[in-house]
């Protein structure tokens, strides 16, 4: 059989077989695939109508229950009714308005219907639950979804609506709607309806369309990053009960993308583990994701059964094939073979006979190099070890120059090696230099002892990550010496791998930039409060008005003024002035947001860029700090005040700060202690 196995004539039938089956093959293969692209993309096609009547349907009935309950806010009695009562205590609605909120509530499915004063005390209460005549201030109140939508429709002037979250009053998961009551342009109050889940789960959950396996899913992202049912799911009832995480491994794909406001298509791992073709989106009423899916098995069974029938008619082809190419090499490889037994007569005897008629074109050629073969090689064996002796020397030279480089690399270059678990295992003289560290102090402890405190844990994960996913790192590093003191290192770290290619430790190289970075520190912040400095928001400001035109990525800003600042000064003196400087600028701080950039714009004014935020969304923001810093007690002074001017930016840096400049005097022309935006 090896023989068989290893004969020329075999051999050349296998190719010739293997030659006409791949034509075959190919087609075959092409013919599938286009079937199989056809068909997904059909059935993505009819998942995006899916998705597309989803996503309408829940906006179209969402506004419409808005403009409701716009218009029950329009209702000229009850405004009458708050600016007649004490916006402190409960009030009671005229019969024929409580009879139709009463109709409204049931024909609807709203669980609870409120009515809140300009203070912020539910005054009317349809269920008159535990929430009743209580105050948004109370503690029971404060975080919850009744009082964010309460806010946000004083601070937008407009509709709002909440995600699902638990409400204690009720002891169940709401969503929150919610419109200002307004009275010659002033706002009197609040109207808000608590929302059944039921009925928002009947916007999205249907089948129709999808298949036995598939399924509308929502999903909602948690702070902590995950992803957890925003409703029943079909494979698991309990899902929305028990806040089932939908991104745990590779399950999930798709609903990722969606929750972060990311549209797309194609094969994604579901929620099950399953393979299935999706289409996504993201919902920003409700703020879900929402993944419409079917079974990829499902969609391609078709595909599956016809490339069965035709993997039937290939094996019969390809078997009618092997019977006619082994009698074709047969034919065409005889005077090959002839010459192989010529040349086993001629190692036996010493003569090489063959016959003149068999001896033709090739095959004499090769009988003939056949002979002179045995003179070449001894030729080229003596060649061969002159070159050996050639290498070998030039070899040990090259060691003897890689000592003396590596010898070089540890006296100069700051470099350590670690083990997979970050367990040092060598370090270079320079390294004990400027850690202060002995190599017996270092060799076997955790690289953690050199580690500052006070660097983000984010930059460590984040390093961490890169490297024991194989990937190289390079960044800034502030580390501590045995002294106590720190330095400042450039970092590169690379992973390092054995002879099988498995991942065995790391590499760092460093450069020392401790001087570097005193220097920037210097240069990009204010003396007095430890905010970035008027010049280094000039920068930033630059920075990200190149890409806002370049990625047309939106950014705000607002201006902060104390209010009476030089009163401060004139009664209490400078010293306390600079006092409030610094207590109000770890306040701004405290409240931004991590990516928000704060610093001192000059005197007693400051600027907070907002990137990837629009001016609704900067004013929040600015709302948000402004009531911190009004509540907030400084010695000597007491409780003080701050005006903001918000402005988002369009087209043209210089307008964009004149606008926030000129926002900034309409608030203190209304009164300071407010947030306004420019109107012309």
């Amino acid at each position: 059989m090896k023989l068989f196995l290893q004969s020329i004539t075999t051999r050349i039938a296998v190719w010739m077989i293997i030659i006409a089956s791949i034509p075959l093959l190919v087609i075959a293969y092409t013919l599938q695939y286009q079937k199989k692209d056809q068909i997904t993309a059909q059935h993505l096609s009819n998942l995006q109508v899916v998705f597309n009547q989803t996503i309408d349907k829940i906006e179209t009935n969402l506004h419409y229950q808005q403009q409701l309950l716009k218009n029950i806010a329009a209702m000229p009695r009850i405004a009458e009714k708050l600016l007649s009562t004490n916006p402190n205590q409960t009030i009671q609605l005229n019969p024929m308005i409580e009879n139709y909120i009463t109709t409204v509530v049931k024909q609807y499915g709203y669980y609870d219907f409120f009515i809140l004063s300009k203070t912020g005390v539910v005054v009317y209460s349809y269920k008159k639950e535990s929430d009743y005549g209580k105050s948004i201030n109370d503690l029971s109140m404060k975080k919850s979804a009744l009082a964010k939508v309460y806010f946000e429709a004083l601070a937008t002037r407009n509709s709002a609506i909440t995600p699902l979250e638990y409400y204690t009053h009720s002891k169940r998961k709401s969503s929150f709607m919610a419109t200002p009551i307004v009275m010659n342009k002033k706002i009197v109050g609040v109207v808000a309806v608590q929302l059944n889940e039921n009925h928002i789960f009947n916007l999205v959950k249907h089948y129709n369309g999808l298949g036995k396996t598939g399924e509308v899913v929502a999903g909602v992202l948690m702070p902590d990053g995950k992803v957890v049912a925003a409703m029943p799911l079909k494979y698991d009832v309990n899902a929305y009960k028990n806040e089932r995480v939908l991104n745990t491994g590779h399950n999930g794909t798709g609903m990722i993308q969606a929750v972060r406001g990311k549209e797309g298509m194609g094969e994604i791992t579901d929620y099950r583990g399953v393979s299935s073709l999706a289409v996504w989106g993201y919902e920003p009423i409700l703020k879900w994701g929402i993944v419409v899916k079917t079974d990829k098995n499902e969609v391609l069974d078709v595909v599956y059964k016809d490339a069965l029938q035709l993997v039937y008619i290939l094996i019969f082809i390809i078997i009618a094939l092997i019977g006619t190419m082994f009698m074709s090499a047969k034919w065409i490889t005889r005077p090959i073979n002839n010459l192989i037994l010529s040349m086993r007569q001629f190692r036996k005897e010493g003569k090489f006979h063959l016959n003149v008629a068999e001896c033709e074109g090739e095959i004499c050629y090769l009988s003939k190099e056949f002979l002179t073969m045995t003179e070449e090689i001894n030729t080229h064996q003596h060649n061969l070890e002159e070159k050996i002796n050639q290498r070998t020397n030039e070899l040990l030279h090259a060691k003897k120059s890689i000592e003396n480089y590596v010898e070089i690399v540890d006296r100069f270059i700051i470099t350590s090696s670690t083990d997979l678990s970050g367990k040092i295992t060598y370090i270079s003289k320079a390294f004990e230099e400027i850690s202060g560290y002995s190599k017996t102090e270092l060799m076997g402890k955790n690289h953690r002892i050199l580690r500052d405190p006070q660097m983000p844990n984010e930059l460590f994960e984040n390093l961490w990550q890169t490297i024991t996913s194989g990937k190289d790192w390079h960044g800034e590093i502030r580390n501590i010496a045995k002294n106590g003191h720190y330095y400042w290192v450039d970092v590169h770290i690379s992973p390092n791998f054995d002879e099988q290619g498995n991942m065995v430790g790391y590499t760092a190289i460093r450069q020392n930039i401790t001087d570097k970075k005193l220097i920037e520190e210097i240069s990009l912040t204010d003396q007095l409060t430890g905010l970035y400095n008027r010049r280094h928001l000039d920068a930033v400001l630059e920075k990200n008005s190149q890409i806002a035109e370049r990625y047309n990525i939106p950014f705000s800003v607002a201006i902060v003024d104390i209010d009476h600042f030089k009163n401060i000064n004139d009664t209490y003196g400078h010293q306390v002035g600079d006092y409030v400087l610094q207590s109000l600028s770890g306040m701004l701080k405290s409240q931004s947001r991590a990516v928000d950039i704060l610093g001192r714009w000059g005197g007693e004014e400051f600027l907070i860029i907002f990137p990837n935020t629009e001016e609704a969304e900067a004013e929040i923001a600015a709302e948000k700090i402004r009531n911190a810093i009004e509540i907030f007690t400084m010695d000597s002074v007491g409780n003080k005040t701050v005006s903001i001017g918000v402005s988002e930016y369009h087209d043209d840096l210089h307008e964009t700060i004149k606008r926030a400049d000129e926002a900034l005097y309409q608030a203190k022309a209304q009164g300071r202690n407010c947030v306004r935006s420019f109107k012309s």
